[in-house]
Parts: structure tokens; C-alpha cells; sequence
């Protein structure tokens, strides 16, 4: 079962999709029944789930639902600010305290379920961002981490867009790793990759920002190089 929550705050400004802790759906509206045997007794159990009741309202009251939302709330709080997932396994008896509010009653977050929680909703904004740039251009800009002693190096795949709001975002696609060496041609082929799982073309990227690092902007076997044999008319931004 899916649950939609309307959030409202400057940081967090579209329609938050939780997924319940619920592996059948069924489960959760009228009792399990299995039609895999039609004998008599199967039958018999087929037509009383379909005459029972839906359940879900025993589960659910209005609420649950403001609880769920007051717990989705929290996951991009720390997301924003940058406090640790661990923080949560006290938070939940803290919030205790408050004894005649009934969110708090029944408010329970902790590190597992809002982990849970940040990877839906970004597997939800990363969707949001791809629909949106798989058909209007955008910049690309990437840079390396500098861990020589790392047997991996990641590479961020950061973007800019004009977005449904009408202003310029910046947003992270991605975050690739390599553990072959850093190449014009190796970093070009993570961006590539990125583009290609995606189905975004090369022809909506207007601009290639990079350091100013030859292996990014070389003319023969920079990053730039490789980008421009895909489209010869992207604006390459290095370092001012």
C-alpha cells in the first residue's frame, strides 16, 4: 500500500511518497486467500474472503496518517541539516514527553525506518529529476575525489536545469565510482553510462563544466574531447 503525504515547507515542496512496511496488499484490505487449488474447501475459503470486510480501516485511523506524515517529515530534516540517522534512536523517546498529543503517543522513528524512508524519497526526486531532462537541455559538470590511496575514485554528476517553477536548479544525478585510472576517457565513460541508463541523449547538454585539469578539458583525450565526438556544439565551462 502506498500512502501520499502533502508537505508544505521550503525545504522539502512536493508530494512525499511513503511506502508502508506492508509486503501484501491484500493483507491489509481482506484476509489472505490462496487460488492456486480449487477444491471444495479452497472454494469455500475463496468465497468468504471475497464476502469479508475490508480491514484496513481497524488499521488505519486519520491518526495514523498524521503520524506517518509527522515521521516523513523528519527524514528530510536531518537529510537537510546533515544530522546522522542515529540521532533518531532517541528522538522517538524524547518526543514522549509531549503526554497530550496523540502524534506523539504514537510516534515511532528510528534509524532503520527513516533509512527506509530517505532512499524512497530519493528514488522518487531522482525519477522527478530524469522525467525532467530527458527532453529539455541541461549543464553537466563532474570532479573526482583527490583519495589517491582509495582503491576507488567517485565521481559526482551534478546538473543544472530550468525546472517547472521557472528557476535555475542544481541537483546531484549521480555518484559513480571507478577503480580504473582517471582517464579522459574512463570519466567520460561513467558519464556515458549515467546518460545511457537514464535514456538521456547527449544532445541535451548544453555545457560541460569541469577544473581546468587536462585529463578534463585536454583537446585530444580530455574529457572534453570524448563529450564533443557525441555533440561538437556543448559549451565547455573549466575554471575561471
Amino acid at each position: 500500500m502506498a500512502m501520499y503525504c502533502s508537505i508544505d515547507k521550503g525545504w522539502f515542496q512536493h508530494e512525499v511518497h511513503v511506502l508502508l512496511c506492508v509486503t501484501f496488499r491484500s493483507a491489509m484490505e481482506r484476509p489472505i486467500t490462496f487460488e492456486h487449488t480449487f477444491n471444495r474447501r479452497n472454494t469455500s475459503l475463496l468465497w468468504n474472503h471475497r464476502q469479508a470486510p475490508a480491514v484496513l480501516p481497524i488499521f488505519f485511523s486519520p491518526w495514523d496518517y498524521q503520524v506517518t506524515r509527522a515521521q516523513t517529515l523528519v527524514t528530510p530534516f536531518l537529510i537537510e541539516h546533515n544530522v546522522s540517522f542515529a540521532a533518531l534512536d532517541h528522538l522517538t523517546d524524547l518526543v514522549k514527553m509531549f503526554l497530550y498529543s496523540s502524534i506523539a503517543a504514537k510516534f515511532s522513528l528510528r534509524r532503520t525506518k527513516s533509512t527506509a524512508t530517505g532512499r524512497t524519497m530519493g528514488q522518487e526526486t531522482k525519477g522527478n529529476i530524469i522525467g525532467k531532462i530527458k527532453d529539455k537541455p541541461f549543464s553537466l559538470s563532474t570532479d573526482g575525489s583527490s583519495d589517491r590511496g582509495a582503491d576507488e575514485q567517485l565521481y559526482l554528476i551534478v546538473i543544472r536545469y530550468y525546472d517547472y517553477v521557472k528557476q535555475v536548479t542544481s541537483a546531484l544525478l549521480e555518484i559513480t565510482t571507478t577503480k580504473e585510472s582517471s582517464t579522459g576517457k574512463n570519466i567520460f565513460k561513467l558519464l556515458d553510462d549515467v546518460l545511457k541508463q537514464y535514456s538521456i541523449p547527449w544532445k541535451n547538454v548544453l555545457c560541460f563544466g569541469a577544473d581546468n585539469a587536462a585529463v578534463m578539458i585536454g583537446i585530444h583525450n580530455g574529457v572534453m574531447a570524448f563529450v564533443r565526438k557525441e555533440d561538437p556544439n556543448v559549451f565547455v565551462l573549466g575554471c575561471p
